[in-house]
């Protein structure tokens, strides 16, 4: 074999080998973009719940200042939302809802709940390819009158 044909044979390979680079990423990417699109909608949902949770604290933590459950309720409500919106970059207050009233089944307790549409985040609705949250965050947090407990 002389120096021509050695080159023409080393030409071929190398387009074969960048071929199979193609063919191979051709058939990573999809799963490889599935796989990080999960891991940021499941760390939006786990996030959008801490959240909730930290809200929640916060406005029954507030709550205990009031004499009466209209003071206890707006004082819930303010520190509830207040808290929340520091979460702004990643999640939405207007997504969020709050509800703080006496505990009606306990007496001397008040309880704050906060929920969260998490709906609006799903990026791959109606996707069968592996599950995705489906239950929106909500957390209820309660006080006695002097403090929790």
């Amino acid at each position: 074999m002389g120096y021509t044909a050695l080159c023409l044979i080393g030409a071929s390979s190398k387009r074969a080998r960048s071929g199979t680079a193609a063919l191979e990423f051709g058939l990573v990417a999809p799963i490889f973009l599935m796989l990080v699109v999960g891991i940021m909608t499941f760390g939006l949902y786990f996030g959008s719940l801490i959240a909730v949770t930290n809200a929640a604290a916060e406005g029954a933590r507030a709550s205990v200042a009031g004499l009466t459950d209209t003071e206890r309720s707006s004082l819930a409500v303010a520190a509830a939302t207040t808290t929340f919106a520091s979460y702004a970059p990643f999640l939405q207050s207007s997504l969020m809802t709050v509800s703080a009233q006496a505990d009606p089944s306990n007496s001397g307790r008040f309880q704050v709940s906060v929920s969260y549409n998490f709906s609006s985040y799903n990026l791959l609705k109606g996707s069968s390819l592996f599950p995705m949250p489906v239950q929106n965050p909500a957390i209820t947090m309660s006080v006695a009158d002097a403090g929790y407990y």
